[in-house]
């Protein structure tokens, strides 16, 4: 028999084998058969003899500064393996439990109430916002590196805005020295009334700088004028009349005629209805007439036609339809809007042509002959469909005399004015009486 202590230097043992050979000179050789566990058998020892230390909650690799074991020389006190801290004494006595009642070692368990740790663990926690960068743990030195990242990317940011504003600006440097350069090099006429009309509609510099450049080329004109142009149109139309006016607007000069009538207020409300009488709108626009101008000495009265637009109208004040011709309004009975039965008549006669759209208005105005007051206004409006017969003018400048004799008793009607209109001609004729030449055409 060989025996473990009496084995040769050259026995080999195969761990995995239940067969030991041996190879030796001795004069009795025998061979033996034994198992290799038996001869390398060590103390069996189970997972539960073992400490298994203190643990944390969170992740002890991402959350615990272990840079402060070695700046402190903590390692005399406790020890971390396998995923715990365990203390020295737990450490020199390899892990083994001292009581069967636990689990952990009671030395162990204090390691949570050693000063030290408490306050590493307070640190990994939270930290003082100065602390250098070899105290933080893996997360707080991540959570580090997450911030700084963040304020390097918006001070980016903040650093394209920048560069972006001053392009910007930069460009609006130039627009601006653009513009200096068109006003001084150019004679823009009513320069000041282009710049304020691109202000009011909201343009910017770029466009302004497009409506200085069509006004040089002469495809742009400004609009828009203010008093001192006004009252200079009126001195030109006082004094040259509403052609030299005219001739003055197309150079872009001054205002046009409309707009100088309407500065100087020279509209007025005319009333016009169907189922009043020629005398009774005669009387009502004359009387306000004169409650706006007063009376004077010598008056004028000029007749003319004018195109409109040949459309329906509803007049609130009458409450009536207007739009047709005054020629054919006693085919109809009343033009009042009362219901949709009038409505579908008013078709129904406009169908059969018994009433007409009107397409010109005859108008006949009353003004007063002095230095002062040249512009006529309306006292009888009257739309027709077709140029007005000589029965109608006649009888529209006889309800008009006549009205005014009665209203301005002083005052004096010294001429008719109008165009060389055969029928205008005839009616005037038919108003003239023997010896008398206050009618003039």
């Amino acid at each position: 028999m060989v025996s473990k202590r009496e084995a040769p230097e050259n026995l080999e043992v195969d761990s995995n084998s239940e067969i030991v050979t041996m190879n030796s000179t001795y004069d009795n050789q025998s061979v033996s058969t034994f198992s290799s566990r038996e001869i390398f058998k060590k103390p069996r020892l189970d997972s539960y003899t073992k400490c298994t230390g203190l643990k944390l909650e969170t992740n002890v690799f991402l959350n615990f500064p272990f840079q402060l074991f070695e700046i402190n020389n903590l390692k005399d006190e406790f020890t971390f393996e396998n995923g715990a801290f365990h203390s020295v004494e737990c450490t020199q006595n390899n892990y083994n439990l001292t009581s069967a009642n636990s689990d952990i070692n009671q030395s162990c368990y204090y390691v949570k109430y050693n000063t030290n740790f408490k306050s590493i663990l307070k640190r990994s926690n939270e930290i003082p916002k100065f602390t250098n960068h070899s105290f933080m743990t893996y997360l707080q030195l991540k959570q580090e590196l997450d911030e700084k990242n963040t304020k390097i990317n918006s001070q980016k940011l903040e650093t394209l805005n920048l560069r972006r504003s001053n392009i910007t600006l930069n460009n609006q440097l130039s627009d601006y020295k653009r513009f200096k350069i068109l006003v001084s090099q150019n004679d823009i006429p009513r320069i000041h009334v282009l710049v304020k009309s691109c202000i009011k509609s909201n343009y910017g510099i770029n466009g302004i700088i497009e409506k200085i450049k069509q006004a040089i080329a002469g495809s742009y004109k400004p609009k828009g004028y203010g008093q001192k142009d006004i009252d200079l149109a009126i001195l030109v139309l006082r004094i040259g009349g509403p052609r030299l006016l005219y001739t003055f607007n197309k150079l872009n000069q001054l205002p046009s005629s409309s707009l100088v009538n309407k500065a100087l207020n020279t509209t007025m409300n005319i009333e016009l209805s169907y189922s009043k009488t020629i005398s009774e709108m005669v009387l009502i626009n004359m009387s306000k007439f004169f409650d706006e101008n007063g009376f004077d000495r010598f008056y004028s009265i000029k007749i003319d036609e004018i195109a409109i637009s040949p459309k329906i109208r509803w007049s609130p004040g009458n409450n009536e339809i207007l739009g047709f011709c005054f020629n054919h309004k006693f085919n109809i009975k009343s033009y009042s809007f009362d219901s949709w039965v009038k409505l579908v008549e008013l078709k129904n006669k406009y169908q059969k042509n018994e009433i007409h759209l009107c397409k010109e208005a005859l108008v006949i105005t009353l003004s007063r002959i002095s230095n002062t007051d040249i512009i006529p206004r309306p006292i009888l409006v009257l739309p027709i469909c077709c140029h007005s017969n000589e029965n109608l003018i006649s009888n529209s400048i006889k309800i008009i005399i006549e009205t005014f004799e009665r209203i301005c008793p002083d005052g004096q009607i010294l001429n008719v004015a109008t165009y060389g209109d055969p029928n205008r001609r005839v009616a005037l004729n038919l108003l003239r009486k023997p010896n008398e030449t206050f009618i003039s055409l």
